[in-house]
């Protein structure tokens, strides 16, 4: 059978296509450790060719399979030795070439793979009288879309399942919020084998469950019994300790040489003035050494001596500043590869203030605030304004009816993060995505809970954290709101968002000035290209133009419930979904965790949420964008706007998500269109946040005047410098100004 599979090999090998790898990455052992450094350098030394390398690979591989490890120089020697007896290869050689292969990348991954999947062998099916002693995992995908069979040893296989039964014993009617936290499941090859024979053997009990209240509750005893088997401890959220960070090594002993240095210098300065203590001339003496000075000639060189140990102080201090900078930039590379949000975040964190102050805030305090904004229920009113919006939904077509299926469940908790920080559950999405058994009961309790109208409690309930911002660390408005929801329920409103966001596509329903939650556009990027185009041609073509930025205060917390749920009726969202959704409005509650602390659910902190979107689920951010929609299109009814030229559509605003910006020719046009806005947003009870509002005039002869506009008692100011979509932006007509010429960091227009 070797014979055979070495035979194949090396009849396929040919068809391979040759590029470049990192043969570092690629494994086949199940304990998870790389492949041994022997065994790499046994591709490139041996073989001198890479066909012939590939042929070696694949002919290890299937003589072996996916369990030996090596470990060993010998025993690679040893399987060269048996694979190509006229080879004369040494250990020291194998050795050597080690670094070789890492750096010159011989085979490429997606082959490497293909050959480890090969290697694998075909699971048996027991017969009634025979023993099983493997479990097999079901395919894992993995980022790169590459599927592996994973297998768990019949002794992990039995400690699971132990492992599984007392966990349910233990937390299955426990409610959720009163279970310890998840760790995250360190990924290595074993981890991942436990995860595909928990698939396997919670299947069962998955069948058997009755509502999502107990596949919640399954889900989260197999995620403890893995973490058991692989022996991961549970997140200590009550140390608070902080470890300072560690100096690496390097910087250690480039300090110790400036702390001799430094004493040797001041040893020298005390022989200067004239002590001569035996043990002062110690320390001259090696300071001295080397340099073929006698004593009797110490003093004479006393002062090149001492300006020789302070350039060689400033010259080991400049080599920690330079190896610190370098070390910093390798660190952020790695960082951006793996979270370029957190590195943006950073960036964005050095340029603001930042305060060391500890956190003084008064719990009564910060619930009273938030509860001021989020518990007080408001309505909207609707004036004449709503016939325009009337006749543009009436072309609209009716939502089909929903139907979720396990496909729907699987494609919408790929795009999910492994490990994101959970809700009050504390169920990592990471468990829901790879126990694959779960979607098709989780699909058919989705589709029960939505025609029954309503959910379980805790899936609507979230744990906001505050975030400082800047200023007084006692005032609760200086802290950005957090809310972290249930998995589960991200991924039903993920869900729902795909097939609502079917709706919008097929009916176009969402305004082209509206670039937020829209698939496949630039986002911001757009919006400024378009700005830009049309203030250079102001510029260029010495042209008028009115502009006012257009900031509310709360956006997304202050959109009423029956405003929202006014829009999903006027797009003519499926009565069944908007149903739901109404109902689970009602139960959308939230409880705060205080600065500086991890959880907290003390029951005064309980917030209910009604008014504003729930921060945090998936579908939020589309039903703000939706409740926004009709204003465009009162914008573009009045037919009013800049136009780029002769004949063209009007641009009367852009939009992206709360940040809205209008465009006039005139300024009573540009007086229009914001008393439009301003009409709207007191019917649907949103403020201006007058603080960032600001208009600007361009005329063909420009003169700035620190004027200002009123509108129904907003005061707006006259800015020539606006910073919009986090761009700053110059609207001086004078280019050749010095004070515009030295600002580099600003887009001049």
């Amino acid at each position: 059978m070797v014979l055979e599979q070495k035979t194949a090999a090396a009849k396929r090998i040919y068809d391979y296509e040759l590029y470049a790898v990192d043969v570092k990455t690629f494994k086949v052992n199940r304990s998870g450790k790389e492949l041994s450094h022997a065994l790499v350098a046994l591709f490139s030394v041996v073989c001198r060719t890479k066909r012939s390398s590939l042929f070696f690979l694949e002919a290890i591989v299937h003589e072996n399979g996916t369990d030996v490890i090596y470990n060993t120089i010998e025993t690679s020697i040893s399987c060269v030795e048996t694979l190509c007896p006229t080879v004369n290869v040494s250990t020291q050689r194998l050795s050597d070439q080690v670094r070789a292969i890492q750096r010159l990348r011989l085979l490429d991954q997606s082959l490497l793979d293909r050959l480890r999947y090969e290697a694998l062998p075909v699971p048996i099916e027991p017969q009634e009288n025979q023993v099983v002693t493997d479990t097999v995992a079901p395919i894992i995908q993995h980022d790169e879309e590459i599927q592996v069979q994973v297998c768990a040893s019949n002794q992990d296989y039995e400690r699971l399942s132990s492992a599984l039964e007392d966990s349910i014993q233990e937390y299955r009617l426990v409610s959720s919020c009163s279970r310890p936290r998840l760790p995250r499941l360190p990924m290595h090859r074993r981890n991942v084998s436990l995860v595909g024979a928990l698939d396997s053997i919670l299947k069962p009990y998955l069948e058997s469950s009755t509502d999502l209240i107990d596949t919640h509750s399954l889900l989260y005893c197999g995620a403890v019994a893995v973490c058991r088997v692989a022996e991961v401890k549970s997140p200590n959220l009550t140390q608070t300790a902080y470890r300072p960070p560690t100096k690496p090594q390097w910087q250690c002993r480039i300090e110790k040489r400036i702390d001799r240095a430094r004493i040797l210098i001041a040893k020298l300065m005390c022989f200067q003035k004239g002590n001569t203590r035996p043990r002062v001339m110690c320390f001259v003496d090696q300071a001295f050494a080397g340099t073929g000075i006698s004593s009797n000639e110490y003093m004479t060189c006393i002062i090149e001596r001492i300006d020789f140990w302070k350039q060689k102080v400033y010259a080991w201090a400049s080599r920690i500043r330079r190896y610190r900078l370098r070390s910093e930039r390798y660190h952020l590379n790695r960082v951006f590869q793996r979270d370029q949000r957190s590195v943006y975040r950073n960036w964005e964190l050095s340029q603001s203030q930042v305060t060391n102050e500890p956190y003084n805030v008064n719990e009564e305090d910060m619930s009273t605030f938030w509860k001021n904004i989020w518990s007080i229920p408001i309505g909207h009113s609707e004036g004449e304004w709503i016939q325009t919006v009337r006749r543009e939904c009436e072309s609209y077509k009716e939502m089909d009816p929903i139907t979720i299926s396990a496909i729907d469940v699987s494609r919408a908790v790929r795009s999910m993060p492994n490990w994101k920080s959970p809700g009050p559950d504390g169920l990592h999405s990471y468990w829901i995505k790879w126990i694959r058994s779960s979607h098709e009961r989780l699909a058919a309790q989705f589709q029960q809970a939505l025609e029954m109208g309503s959910l379980p409690d805790f899936m609507t309930s979230g744990i906001t954290y505050l975030i400082y911002k800047s200023g007084n660390t006692s005032d609760p408005k200086n802290y950005r709101p957090i809310t972290c929801l249930p998995t589960i329920y991200k991924l039903l409103t993920s869900i729902l968002r795909i097939k609502i966001q079917n709706h919008i596509f097929n009916n176009n329903i969402l305004s082209p000035n509206q670039n937020g939650c829209k698939a496949g556009s630039r986002g911001t990027k757009d919006l400024l290209l378009i700005d830009m185009t049309i203030t250079q041609q102001v510029r260029r073509g010495k042209r008028n133009v009115h502009m006012a930025w257009i900031d509310y205060k709360k956006a997304y917390d202050s959109v009423p419930h029956t405003w929202l749920m006014r829009v999903l009726e006027l797009y003519k969202i499926n009565p069944i979904l908007c149903s739901f959704l109404s109902s689970c409005m009602g139960q959308w509650s939230t409880f705060l965790s205080q600065p500086g602390q991890m959880t907290s659910s003390a029951a005064p902190n309980l917030i209910r949420i009604k008014r504003g979107i729930f921060q945090g689920d998936s579908l939020s951010p589309l039903w703000f964008c939706l409740a926004l929609n009709p204003l465009s299109t009162l914008l573009k009814d009045s037919t009013l706007g800049y136009r780029l030229r002769r004949g063209a559509e009007a641009i009367s605003h852009l939009l992206f998500m709360d940040d809205l910006k209008l465009f006039a020719s005139k300024k009573p046009d540009l007086m229009s269109l914001l008393k439009i806005t301003d009409s709207f947003s007191k019917a649907i009870g949103m403020e201006f946040g007058v603080d960032k509002c600001a208009f600007i005039d361009v005329q063909r002869v420009f003169s700035y005047n620190a004027c200002s506009l009123d509108v129904r008692g907003c005061i707006f100011k006259a800015w020539l410098e606006y910073t919009e979509l986090k761009a700053k932006v110059n609207y001086s007509m004078d280019t050749s100004a010095p004070e515009l010429k030295s600002r580099s960091n600003k887009v001049k227009i």
